[in-house]
């Protein structure tokens, strides 16, 4: 992912190198174990599975810092990126065993050189992200924090008259769509995520209305909070938990667009 700095040159809003740097870090010498490690870093309630959105969540990067040609050619080969395919005893969920069944797939048809890249990459992209922290708010350093602070504030009152105006009037003001807040109340929750708490008795139609102005901003569906008691969690398993139709079939909308 890259925006526009003020040279008029793209800057990018990760170095993928350093993220990779900080993956190998974590990963080791056991370059075997890429697999196990990815599942042990997307289970973030330590269950022992992944449920459909943290397989999901973990996939989109995956394939992200794969890249299209070396996903093509896994499409090619026949090897499923889909939560269904991987889920083989049907149980809505994948344990680590399936998990690692799939990765050896992907592994026999794109070298585990690659594999290994594209999960260190995954593993340390937090780290590699041009992000800083002010008043309790983190944001990619090209926008403005102001903007941002304000942003997070009216998607946290998703019942606000004014909410779809005061989002897009943030984000003309520069407001980074996928700024976060730094507290242990909403650790890591970004404004996708504070509209996705959306409570199912509200008019859900301006909610999500800022999340399509949101995401077409560049605000991230797959990105998750940083961790709670109950997890790692995407937009999505907010917006399922709370119910609210607009938002969820929204957030839907996007995750399953490919």
């Amino acid at each position: 992912v890259a925006a526009s700095g003020d040279s008029g040159k793209e800057e990018p809003l990760i170095d993928e190198e350093a993220a990779e740097s900080f993956g190998r870090r974590r990963l080791g010498t056991a370059l075997d174990k890429w697999a196990r490690l990815l599942f042990e870093n997307a289970d973030g309630n330590e269950s022992g599975y992944l449920c459909p959105t943290e397989f999901n969540t973990l996939v989109e990067a995956f394939k992200r810092f794969l890249g299209g040609p070396l996903v093509r050619r896994l499409a090619m080969g026949d090897v499923s990126m889909d939560f269904t395919a991987v889920d083989r005893s049907i149980e809505g969920r994948v344990c680590v065993k399936e998990f690692c069944q799939w990765a050896s797939s992907v592994e026999s048809c794109i070298g585990r050189e690659r594999c290994v890249s594209a999960a260190c990459r995954v593993l340390g992209s937090r780290e590699g992200e041009h992000r800083k922290t002010h008043r309790n708010v983190e944001f990619f350093t090209r926008y403005n924090w102001e903007a941002s602070h304000s942003l997070l504030k009216v998607c946290l009152n998703t019942g606000s008259p004014v909410l779809l105006e005061t989002v897009r009037r943030a984000l003309d003001t520069k407001a980074d769509p996928n700024a976060s807040l730094c507290n242990q109340y909403h650790n890591g929750y970004t404004p996708l995520m504070c509209l996705a708490m959306t409570m199912p008795q509200t008019d859900g139609r301006q909610p999500a209305a800022a999340i399509e102005a949101l995401i077409a901003a560049g605000a991230d569906p797959f990105r998750e909070s940083g961790p709670m008691p109950f997890g790692k969690w995407a937009p999505l398993r907010f917006a399922a938990f709370m119910q609210n139709p607009e938002v969820l079939n929204t957030l839907l909308k996007h995750i399953n667009r490919d």
